[in-house]
C-alpha cells in the first residue's frame, strides 16, 4: 500500500494485492474449495484519488466501501473491491451522509474487475448482462447509546433495495448493558428488470447483553415467500458472502447466500468473550428454515472462533483460528471448514 502526501486536500493511494492458492483450489481429494483464491492472484485492487476538506471526502477509482450490502468480505486475503465514486460528509448533528456510484466490482478470489451488473446477473442467473452500475445513498446517525441508519441501493435495470436499521443500548453507563436492534428491508424490480419481477421483504430483530468483556446475543430474521417472483421472494444481496447486515449470518452461510431460495426464517445465538487486547473467543449456532414448497431446505451451522493479538515487539501480528460445520437436509450443503489466519500489519514509514 502506497500513500501520497496531501496537497490542497488532494491525495492518492495505490494498493497491490497478491495471494496464492497453493493448488488447493484445483482438482483432487479432498474436493476443491471454490472460495479459495485462484493460483498466483495479483492485482492493483486499490488505486484512487481522494479529496478531503474538513468533514467532506470524495474518492474516485478502485477502493473498498463499507455499507450494509456492499463491503469487503471477511477472511479472504484480497477483499471485495469496487471501482467508482464514493462521497462522504459528516454533519454537526452526528449524521454521516453517503453517496456512491460504482461501475465495476472485483470478487474476492478474482484477479480482475467486472461490470457491476454483469457480476450480479451472472451470479444470480448464470447469464451476465451489463447495466449502468449501482448507485447508493445512505444516512447514518450515531449517539452514545443509539444508532439509526437508512440506505437505498439502485441496482440499475435489476432492483431497488431500501434498508433501515436501528439500535439502542439500555443502561449505557452500567457495567452490564442490554441492547436491542431491529432491521427492515424491501426490494422491488426497476427499469428493464432483467431478473423479472423482484419483490422481497426482510424483517430482523436482535437482543443481547454485554459487559465485563463478554457479550451474548440472539438474532432473528424472516423473509416471507412471494410466489411468482424472482426466486420466490428471495432477498437479494449479490455483493456479499455471509457478510451483509443480516443478524443471522454465519461463517459459511446465511439467508441471502443460500444456493436455492433466499427466503424463510433464521435464528442465531452468539457468545463472545474478550480478555484484554490479546484474546477473543466466540461460539455461535444458527438454524435456517427455508420452505420446501419453493425449493428450500433446513440447515444449521455451528462456528468457533479464537484470536490472539501479540503486543509489544510483535504488536500488529495476530493468529486466528476459525471452524465451522454445516448440517443440512441436503447432502450437498453439508460442509466443514477450518481456517487458520496469520496477519501482520506494520508501518514502514511514519
Amino acid at each position: 500500500m502506497w500513500h501520497t502526501g496531501e496537497t490542497h486536500g488532494f491525495s492518492g493511494r495505490v494498493g497491490f494485492y497478491t495471494a496464492n492458492g497453493f493448488a488447493l483450489s484445483g482438482d483432487g481429494d479432498p474436493p476443491s474449495n471454490g472460495a479459495l483464491t485462484v493460483d498466483n492472484n495479483a492485482v492493483f485492487a486499490e488505486a484512487f484519488l481522494q479529496y478531503q476538506s474538513g468533514a467532506t471526502r470524495l474518492r474516485a477509482g478502485r477502493q473498498t466501501v463499507n455499507t450494509p450490502f456492499i463491503n469487503p468480505a471477511d477472511a479472504f486475503m484480497i477483499p471485495f473491491h469496487v471501482e467508482g465514486l464514493a462521497f462522504r460528509h459528516t454533519l454537526p448533528m452526528d449524521v454521516t451522509l453517503h453517496a456512491i456510484h460504482l461501475d465495476k466490482v472485483k470478487n474476492r478470489q478474482e484477479d480482475q474487475f467486472d461490470d457491476a451488473g454483469a457480476f450480479v446477473t451472472g451470479r444470480l442467473t448464470g447469464t451476465p448482462a451489463q447495466t449502468d452500475g449501482v448507485s447508493v445513498l445512505g444516512a447514518d446517525w450515531r449517539r452514545k447509546h443509539m444508532r439509526l441508519q437508512v440506505w437505498e441501493y439502485w441496482f440499475w435495470d435489476l432492483f431497488h433495495l431500501f434498508f433501515v436499521q436501528g439500535e439502542v443500548t439500555l443502561l449505557p453507563d452500567a457495567d452490564v448493558r442490554p441492547f436491542l436492534k431491529f432491521q427492515f428491508g424491501r426490494e422491488d424490480d426497476v427499469q428493464a428488470a432483467f431478473l423479472g419481477t423482484v419483490r422481497s421483504t426482510l424483517y430482523g430483530a436482535q437482543a443481547g447483553v454485554e459487559g465485563y468483556g463478554a457479550l451474548f446475543r440472539v438474532g432473528w430474521n424472516y423473509i416471507p415467500t412471494e410466489p411468482g417472483t424472482f426466486r420466490s421472494g428471495s432477498f437479494l444481496s449479490p455483493y456479499n458472502f455471509s457478510t451483509d447486515a443480516l443478524f443471522t449470518n454465519s461463517m459459511m452461510q446465511g439467508l441471502t447466500v443460500k444456493p436455492t431460495v433466499q427466503a424463510g426464517w433464521a435464528v442465531k445465538a452468539t457468545a463472545l468473550y474478550r480478555y484484554g487486547e490479546q484474546w477473543m473467543v466466540k461460539l455461535s449456532h444458527a438454524h435456517y428454515d427455508l420452505p420446501e414448497e419453493v425449493g428450500g431446505a433446513d440447515s444449521a451451522e455451528t462456528n468457533f472462533d479464537i484470536r490472539y493479538r501479540f503486543q509489544e515487539m510483535l504488536k500488529g501480528f495476530s493468529v486466528r483460528y476459525r471452524f465451522g460445520v454445516i448440517t443440512a437436509d441436503r447432502a450437498d450443503e453439508r460442509f466443514a471448514d477450518h481456517r487458520v489466519q496469520l496477519q501482520y500489519a506494520f508501518t514502514i514509514f511514519e
